[in-house]
């Protein structure tokens, strides 16, 4: 039980802690904590203020900070159950197991009628045998449907801020939150974070969103993460297996594709997943493999899906020359280096390079598929007719070319404006000067078709008047 402090400041002290427990009991976590603590600061010598406060911290997700809360209880009354327990649920929460098992354990034999201690000890054990205690309260803590998020600073609102939120048995998992309006750096506002599979999928799209904006270790991160929360989703395994297959980690893509095909959820996901696999496999060179996985990916699509027909075409060609002694018409995808450097400048090249190639692929499978639509309804036009169709089909694509030639010149050449405006005259973009600060000028490409990219010129012309 409590013990009275024994100098002046006890009393008081004493309703300070009763306060919070009051707050703690209403769901006011936040001001618990400020309680405790000020009972702290009156009674400083007092063990039970911090182990209270620990409670309060874990409420609020302030993980490493309630562990240290406590430790501390614990180090000044190591027979004091209760700092154990606290000590127990943050390790657990963080993921540390085997030091969390060994601070319950201390708990349960400091006080056998610990229920909590008990409780949390026993989904620490199924938490070490993989599965998952919905009825632990550190769990619980964790799965709150809202955490508290303090402003950082600098930060302002509407801006993205980072969050933290970590899952027992698998570790830190990075969010982001917007700052809502009003809110100050140092003031507080609450996120909701739901369960591991709602966690899952806010996980997966991060990873699109960074997939479409060419960051693909990012991407692949974010899909590992939507994995670890939920391994029993085929998309999230077919999404980290095309970033691994822009990453070049061929062997990495095949296995995510394999997996997807093995959970064989629908007839949609085992598609994909054959034609990922066959992709990878094309790409690795074993193109007879790889026509085998886009056929069967192809029958189950119902021929119906572009991507696939346009891969096995590809295939079916590499494979045709290769056992007359020509060359394959695609290299074996590498890795590249300056996407894992140290050097921001060299991070942003690689990404901007990975969606120009990522473009310029899509380009042409949609030119394909348009090809194939056209002869399809060739039958039904006349000769005039279709000869107008394919003029106009051909000067759409050189249009497209040109535009690809501009961007890849600019990214390459760093050109000066002049220049640049030229290149991409007459194309579908445009350029206009736009101020990147208050001393610098650079050059943005203004979308005007689908092969526009965002934001590409002021991160890679850097041109300076």
């Amino acid at each position: 039980g409590d013990e009275p402090a024994a100098d002046g400041k006890a009393a008081q002290a004493e309703k300070v802690k009763e306060a919070g427990n009051k707050a703690f009991g209403q769901g006011d976590y936040k001001t618990a904590a400020e309680r405790f603590s000020e009972a702290m600061r009156l009674a400083p010598s007092n063990y039970i203020y911090p182990a209270n406060r620990s409670a309060a911290l874990l409420k609020l997700n302030k993980l490493e900070e309630a562990l240290e809360d406590a430790t501390f209880s614990a180090n000044m009354n190591p027979s004091y159950a209760k700092a154990h327990l606290r000590k127990g649920q943050a390790l657990m929460v963080l993921g540390r197991l085997d030091l969390a098992m060994d601070a319950l354990e201390t708990a349960t034999k400091l006080d056998p009628t610990l229920e909590a201690a008990t409780t949390a000890l026993e989904a620490a054990k199924r938490l070490k045998e993989g599965g998952i205690p919905h009825d632990a309260e550190s769990w619980a803590a964790d799965r709150a449907s809202e955490i508290e998020v303090v402003v950082p600073k600098q930060a302002r609102e509407g801006d993205s801020v980072t969050i933290t939120v970590n899952v027992p048995d698998y570790g830190p998992v990075k969010l982001t939150a917007t700052v809502p309006e009003g809110k100050r750096p140092g003031e507080s506002f609450r996120v909701k974070v739901g369960d591991p599979s709602e966690l899952a999928e806010t996980k997966k799209l991060e990873g699109i969103k960074s997939f479409k904006f060419g960051r693909m270790q990012k991407a692949a991160q974010d899909f590992t993460d939507a994995i670890g929360l939920n391994p029993s989703v085929p998309a999230y395994f077919l999404n980290r297996s095309a970033a691994h297959y822009s990453l070049g980690k061929l062997d990495e893509a095949e296995a995510d594709a394999d997996e997807a095909i093995r959970l064989n959820k629908d007839k949609a996901s085992v598609s994909k997943g054959h034609y990922r696999r066959g992709v990878a496999l094309a790409a690795k060179g074993l193109f007879g493999e790889a026509i085998k996985s886009l056929e069967e990916a192809d029958k189950l699509a119902g021929g119906e899906d572009a991507l696939v027909v346009e891969a096995l075409a590809g295939a079916r060609e590499d494979l045709e020359n290769v056992e007359q002694g020509r060359a394959a018409t695609r290299d074996v995808r590498e890795e590249d280096p300056d996407k894992v450097s140290t050097y921001t400048f060299k991070r942003a090249g690689a990404e901007v390079r990975e969606t120009l190639s990522s473009q310029w692929k899509q380009s042409q499978v949609k030119k394909k598929a348009l090809e194939c639509k056209a002869l399809d309804s060739a039958q039904k036009l006349s000769n005039e007719k279709l000869h107008a169709q394919l003029q106009r089909a051909a000067h759409a694509d050189q249009h497209h070319k040109d535009t690809e030639r501009a961007k890849f010149q600019a990214v390459a050449q760093h050109v000066e404006y002049d220049q640049f405006e030229q290149m991409v005259a007459g194309a579908s973009l445009k350029a206009t000067r736009t101020k990147i600060s208050s001393t610098q000028s650079g050059v943005i490409l203004v979308g005007g078709s689908d092969s526009a990219v965002p934001g590409l010129a002021p991160r890679t012309l850097n041109q300076f008047s």
